[in-house]
């Protein structure tokens, strides 16, 4: 079955609704609650530096969350209101997920991914909702699609192919870490399932993989915290 085939057989299909539901109702809260997530706070303070500086920030070089920043910051430039401004700072971290999902299910068209994304969404809604410029959060988005390329890079067979995969893969590695360095935990914990899962080829190329993934987090941690 072709990769087209598979994504709109019925149960992919309902995979698909559920989690576009999911970020539809995460983007109906963050326009409803737009004050709450961007006023109070941390994320007041946050909102305050970005207004009062009009330019992106960030703390302890979690440079990251500069992305989700840009449209708000935007709207500051060209004089936009206040409320306009902190609807779309609020609306811009689902906007976010939702990119992130869309390059999953439609670029890469991976299966687990679109099972996974919408519920580590969904489970750390109770906690940071409320505090949606956590770099922790944000972050772990990101580690789904580093996860989905990681497994690119162990089914790969051609040499070219293995190395752009390769590639991809550090490079989506160093962007995560510059949002949380605690995201080398849950990095830990996939490099550690896929070895489980893994043949000996998959296992040798995790280890020599995952070995400069996580030395690149303790250089981060050491020299720019």
């Amino acid at each position: 079955m072709s990769e087209s085939a598979q994504l709109n057989a019925p149960g992919q299909r309902t995979i698909l609704i559920a989690g576009t539901v999911v970020l539809a109702v995460l983007g109906a809260f963050a326009w409803t609650y737009y004050l709450e997530r961007t006023a109070c706070a941390d994320s007041a303070f946050f909102s305050w530096l970005m207004i009062d500086e009009q330019s992106p920030v960030s703390v302890l070089g979690r440079y990251g969350s500069w992305l989700v920043q840009l449209p708000a910051v935007v709207l500051i430039w060209i004089g936009a209101p206040l409320r306009t401004v902190l609807h779309v700072y609020s609306l811009s971290f689902i906007i976010f997920h939702a990119i992130i999902y869309w390059i999953l299910v439609f670029k890469l068209k991976d299966r687990r991914a679109m099972f996974a994304l919408p519920i580590t969404l969904t489970a750390g809604l109770h906690y940071m909702f409320y505090y949606g410029i956590s770099e922790l959060y944000q972050g772990l988005s990101f580690t789904i699609l580093l996860w989905v390329v990681i497994g690119r890079v162990l089914q790969a067979d051609a040499r070219r192919s293995y190395f752009r995969w390769l590639a991809l893969a550090l490079a989506l590695n160093v962007w995560n870490s510059f949002y949380h360095q605690l995201l080398v935990l849950p990095l830990i914990f996939i490099l550690g399932y896929e070895f489980l899962a893994s043949d000996r080829r998959g296992r040798i190329r995790l280890l020599l993989m995952g070995g400069v993934m996580v030395l690149w987090y303790l250089v981060r941690i050491k020299t720019m915290a």
